[in-house]
C-alpha cells in the first residue's frame, strides 16, 4: 500500500485511521479493460466493509435499469454469478419483479420487467462516494458533521438543480467520466465554506424507473453545515 494512503484519517468517517485504500467507485462496476486509474482514497476497515456491502447490492441491481452497453454485458455475464451467491437478493428480485409494457425511444410499445430497488441503500452508497470524490478532487475531508443529502431527480429536476446550484460556482467546477458513461459526475464547491458542494452523478448513463413515466432518474447531492439544510428545497 502506498504511503500516500497509510495512516491517514478515513475519508468516510474521519474518526479512524486508514489501514487500507478504497476505490471510490468499485472496480466491479467496470469491464476489465476499463478499471485502470480509478480514484482511490484512505479508508478504515469498518467503512470499507460497509461500502463493499452497498456496492455488492448496487452492482447487481443498477444494470437492470439501464440500456448502457456495459450494463447489458454485466447482466449477461456477471449478474447471474452474483445472484447465485446471494440467494436472498435473488429471491427478492424474482418474487417482486413484474412484467410491464413501456414506450421505447422510437415510440414502440415493448415488453419489459420491473425490479424492486432499495433507494436507501443506493443513497447511502452515493453519500459515501461523494465523501470519497471530495477528497479525491480537493484533498480535503468533508467534515463529518456536515450533511450529505442525496436526491433522486428526473430530467426536469436535474436541469433546475444544474441552473440554480451546480453551476453557481463555475471557478470550482469539475466534470469527470469513468468507463465511457459507466460512472459520470459533475461537482462544484463554495469559495468561502469549502464544505458546501453540489454534485450530479449517474451510473450507466442513468437509471430508467418504471412508475415515473419511464423517466431516467439521476442522483444529485448537496453537502454543507446543518444550519443551511432547511434553507435548501429540492423537489
Amino acid at each position: 500500500m502506498s504511503k500516500k494512503y497509510k495512516g491517514k484519517p478515513c475519508v468516510y468517517c474521519e474518526s479512524k485511521e486508514s489501514n487500507g485504500t478504497d476505490h471510490v467507485i468499485a472496480r466491479e462496476f467496470f469491464p476489465l479493460n476499463q478499471r485502470a486509474n480509478l480514484p482511490k482514497v484512505p479508508s478504515c476497515d469498518e467503512c470499507n466493509s460497509i461500502k463493499s456491502s452497498l456496492e455488492h447490492y448496487a452492482i447487481t441491481v443498477l444494470p437492470f435499469g439501464s440500456k448502457h452497453e456495459d450494463a447489458k454485458d454485466m447482466l449477461k455475464n456477471l449478474a447471474p454469478k452474483r445472484l447465485k451467491k446471494n440467494k436472498k437478493l435473488q429471491r427478492e428480485l424474482q418474487n417482486k419483479s413484474e412484467r410491464i409494457w413501456l414506450k421505447s425511444s422510437s415510440d414502440l410499445i415493448v415488453p419489459s420487467m420491473t425490479f424492486p430497488i432499495k433507494g436507501d441503500k443506493l443513497k447511502q452508497l452515493f453519500a459515501m462516494i461523494v465523501r470519497g470524490l471530495y477528497w479525491h478532487n480537493w484533498k480535503l475531508i468533508l467534515p463529518i458533521n456536515y450533511f450529505v443529502e442525496i436526491y433522486t431527480l428526473n430530467l426536469e429536476g436535474l436541469i433546475y438543480f444544474r441552473d440554480n446550484l451546480l453551476l453557481q460556482a463555475p471557478s470550482n467546477f469539475i466534470e469527470q467520466d469513468f468507463g465511457k458513461g459507466v460512472f459520470h459526475y459533475r461537482a462544484t464547491k463554495g469559495d468561502e465554506d469549502l464544505g458546501i458542494s453540489a454534485w450530479e452523478m449517474f451510473f450507466y448513463n442513468g437509471m430508467t424507473i418504471a412508475g415515473h413515466k419511464n423517466q431516467i432518474i439521476f442522483f444529485c447531492c448537496l453537502t454543507g453545515p446543518e444550519e443551511i439544510l432547511d434553507e435548501t428545497t429540492i423537489n
